[in-house]
């Protein structure tokens, strides 16, 4: 569509070159605008923009016209054909409701080249928000107990009982609920965010793509947004696109410990990224990440630089940015990769220690009607023996958490009889038969079926016969001092919050393998780029 609108550039220069020195000058800047904005091309631009917007966001109930492909199409036949006005007042009322805003529209000698558009510079601190509603922000300053519900199962509730209590402002929330709704349908769907509308979309993700795709091919861009931009696994397609053609020209990391935003957490990560246009390419990005002020992200100490090949060889799954606490740990590392291949390859499918992974064995929500309690099992007259429950020859085996295991460590911590857990204390550890104690129990028949993998047919393709199992916390941050802590364990059952990694080698290869993971993986989403036998100590 812009291209339809560059007629309109000569008069929006000549708007731009009138100086509001006079009264003359300034009535003139005012009709000269006025006719830009009253030019009938780009008015039937406008009507088809909106109109092409409101079909993701318009509601679909009877008696509504519908918005398709073909009323667009319509509209720009016969605009002003009388059986088309009902179409005509819902894409105003919508375009209304959402305020749309159309680049190519607004701002037409920018874009009005196809080839060349768009801003010598962006600048700006996007939105840091979830497009769904949050019930219990909405409510706050509204109904503050429905905000300050015990649950969400209560707040649901008590959100239902105002259909009656108080039609009104039930009405009010589904009405922004809707809208919110509406604003994450068009985000995904609509295909103006393919790199960055994934997974549960924050603002200002589809922000950063916006900005980019607003520069022109000699542009630069200039933002401050969260640090997930470059390392979460729903931005690494953003982050790739960035490396990939050579865009990113720094990316530099902060903490907030100091305030700087004082109305955000101080543990919150931000960071200030700059990119260029495809015309002004870079062969190798700057960053630096932990930064606490402007002086340390200037420190040459913390400052390194990666050319998309070196994050492709650090990081080969998710192709995000590897966060490295000084310029010494980036070197020390990029020389290791160099030398040792990544414990998992998903582009080339290099596995050489036959690796696989298990988001644990059950799941702690769709699973837990398998789950029993102490209590439970106690008055069904089963017996603890140990961290196991027996009745005759028929085991009930605990079901581990993250909580309760450490590094190298399967008896961390254990749930007391009030239901909350505890650190065991290095005086129980000295008894080799003291056990952590789980706070669900599963049957061994439900674990030993978890360790089996059958085709279609009910034929075996693949089944655990070791009497170990090798997990690892899923919740370390990268702040932590460790980024996975790992543990051998009994074959029992584990909740999703301890994935399991498997091995296809050899028991004693598979144990110096879980010497070496132990002490040296360094986080990754989807775990490329971890384990190395190179690399012992390393986060030590």
């Amino acid at each position: 569509m812009s291209g339809d609108l560059a007629p309109l550039t000569a008069m929006v220069r000549a708007l731009d070159k009138i100086e509001p020195d006079s009264a003359e000058h300034v009535q003139a800047q005012q009709s000269t605008y006025h006719a830009i904005r009253q030019n009938a091309r780009l008015q039937e631009q406008q009507r088809l923009a909106d109109a092409w917007c409101a079909a993701f966001v318009a509601p679909k109930t009877p008696g509504q016209p519908a918005l398709t492909t073909a009323t667009l199409h319509a509209l720009k036949r016969t605009p002003d054909a009388p059986a088309l006005q009902p179409v005509r007042q819902l894409v105003s009322d919508v375009a209304a409701q959402y305020a749309f805003l159309h680049p190519h529209i607004e701002f037409p000698d920018v874009f009005g080249d196809a080839q060349k558009g768009g801003f010598d510079c962006v600048l700006g601190n996007p939105p840091w928000e979830h497009t769904e509603l949050k019930e219990k922000e909405w409510f706050a300053p509204r109904k503050p107990e429905i905000a300050d519900a015990a649950t969400g199962a209560l707040r649901k509730k008590m959100i239902e009982g105002l259909a009656e209590n108080d039609p009104k402002l039930y009405a009010d929330f589904l009405f922004a609920r809707r809208e919110a709704d509406a604003v994450s349908h068009f985000v995904s769907a609509s295909g103006r965010y393919p790199l960055t509308a994934r997974g549960r979309i924050n603002t200002y993700a589809i922000f950063s793509e916006l900005c980019r795709n607003s520069l022109n091919p000699c542009g630069r861009l200039g933002i401050i947004v969260p640090t997930g931009i470059a390392t979460d696994d729903t931005t690494k397609f953003f982050f790739q696109s960035l490396m990939d053609k050579k865009s990113l020209v720094s990316l530099y990391d902060f903490e907030n410990r100091e305030g700087i935003f004082p109305g955000v957490h101080r543990s919150f990560k931000f960071c200030m990224l700059t990119a260029s246009g495809e015309k002004r390419p870079n062969n190798a990005a700057q960053f630096a990440f932990f930064a606490l002020n402007a002086d340390e992200a200037r420190d040459p100490g913390k400052v390194f630089s990666l050319s998309p090949a070196e994050i492709a060889l650090l990081n080969p799954n998710t192709r995000t940015a590897p966060v490295f606490r000084s310029s010494r740990d980036a070197a020390i590392t990029k020389g290791i990769y160099q030398r040792v291949p990544v414990l998992l390859n998903e582009a080339t499918g290099e596995n050489p220690w036959g690796i696989s992974f298990k988001q644990g064995l059950f799941n702690m929500t769709s699973d837990s009607g398998l789950f029993r309690t102490a209590a439970q099992l106690d008055a069904e007259g089963w017996t603890l023996d140990g961290n196991r429950y027996r009745k005759g020859p028929a085991q009930m085996l605990p079901l581990y958490e993250a909580k309760l295991m450490h590094q190298f460590d399967h008896r961390f911590a254990t749930y007391t009889e009030n239901g909350e857990t505890r650190d065991i204390t290095s005086a129980e550890k000295a008894d080799p038969d003291c056990l952590p104690l789980p706070r669900y129990w599963v049957a061994e028949a439900e674990v030993e079926d978890r360790l089996i993998q059958k085709d279609k047919n009910g034929r075996v393709t693949w089944e655990w016969t070791r009497d170990w199992l090798m997990g690892f916390r899923d919740i370390a941050r990268v702040t932590d001092e460790r980024t996975a802590i790992f543990g051998l364990f009994p074959p029992y059952g584990s909740g999703n919050t301890m994935p399991f990694m498997f091995s296809g080698t050899s028991a004693l290869a598979a144990s110096a393998l879980f010497i070496d993971s132990g002490t040296t993986w360094r986080r990754e989403v989807n775990l490329g780029g971890a384990a190395r036998l190179a690399t012992l100590h390393f986060d030590s």
